[in-house]
């Protein structure tokens, strides 16, 4: 048995991307400031954003000339994590987060520091947008330095409340709240380019092997079949796949084939061997591994849980 992608999501590779896509937050600290202040922090192997609640603050971003003015509900994400600074004047001096929230007040991840001046609210984190392979997520290297996004108010209040504790479950909200952000991030980046520009953003090779990877994963597919759609050399496809997306062409085929599994296991009542034949997977026993390694529980409890 094979699933059929719905024409609307073949028609554009980035919709079946972006349904893939499973971002996983973490929270470093809400930080409380009052002016003057800055903070500096350091590139990272992992994306970085950061959620204004309250007020007005500058972004500074090594190697671009003009600062991003954010206000109340912008999300900056830096998806690959480049060395930055906030502030709320260009003016101000800034210091490494760590050594300014050692000079305020702590409460766990909660920091208040700065001076008597105006105050702003952020909360701030980190993100993997890639998909791990046994080590560190890679990001796709499409994806620009910095990505800003205006938040649903909602959602920004929700912000703004669980992060006053980050305590009893607030953390779990939190997380899954800015998940949703992310993803709405990317989802408008790409919406607000042409469909020349988003064709641009990966090399046709590439583009081919997306489509076809999502067209197809319900069959037995493997990287020659991707590379001879691709029109590549199997070397050229996986270095080329693994610039751009993150992941080689396979692990990004077993992406796509979990990530609908988990869909169909939230949604349907298919049982589980069902659910394996349905994505590519021969062997439920084999799809029950995968998912869990990409998961981190099993298809049945997956399904408990949703």
């Amino acid at each position: 048995m094979t699933m059929t992608v719905p024409a609307t999501l073949t028609e554009d590779m980035w919709s079946p991307w972006l349904a893939s896509l499973q971002p996983r937050t973490a929270v470093f600290c809400r930080a409380d400031v009052l002016a003057p202040w800055g903070f500096r922090i350091e590139s990272r192997p992992q994306a970085t954003f950061h959620v204004l609640t309250r007020g007005k603050t500058l972004l500074e971003l090594d190697g671009v000339a003009d600062p991003i003015e954010m206000t109340k509900g912008d999300l900056v994400l830096l998806p690959h994590g480049s060395a930055h600074q906030l502030k709320d004047d260009p003016s101000s001096a800034v210091r490494p987060l760590e050594e300014a929230a050692g000079e305020g007040t702590a409460k766990g991840k909660i920091f208040a520091f700065g001076g008597d001046g105006t105050g702003a609210v952020m909360v701030c984190g980190g993100c993997d947008l890639g998909v791990s392979t046994g080590g560190a997520a890679a990001t796709p290297s499409f994806l620009p330095p910095v990505i800003r996004h205006q938040c649903d108010r909602s959602l920004v209040e929700v912000m703004e409340t669980e992060s006053r504790s980050l305590a009893n479950g607030a953390e779990a909200v939190l997380s899954q709240t800015l998940r949703l952000l992310v993803v709405q991030a990317l989802r408008n980046f790409l919406a607000e380019r042409t469909e020349g520009e988003r064709r641009g953003l990966i090399t046709p090779d590439v583009s081919r092997a997306v489509a076809f990877i999502h067209r197809n994963f319900g069959s037995d597919l493997d990287i020659d079949a991707i590379c001879a759609v691709a029109r590549v050399s199997r070397s050229t496809l996986t270095q080329h796949f693994t610039q751009h997306m993150g992941v080689p062409p396979i692990s990004y085929l077993r992406m796509t084939r979990l990530s609908y599994a988990a869909e169909l296991l939230r949604t349907t009542d298919r049982g589980v061997k069902q659910v394996a034949r349905a994505v590519g997977y021969r062997s439920t026993s084999s799809f029950s591994r995968a998912f869990l390694a990409q998961y981190g529980t099993t298809p049945g409890s997956h399904r408990q849980e949703a």
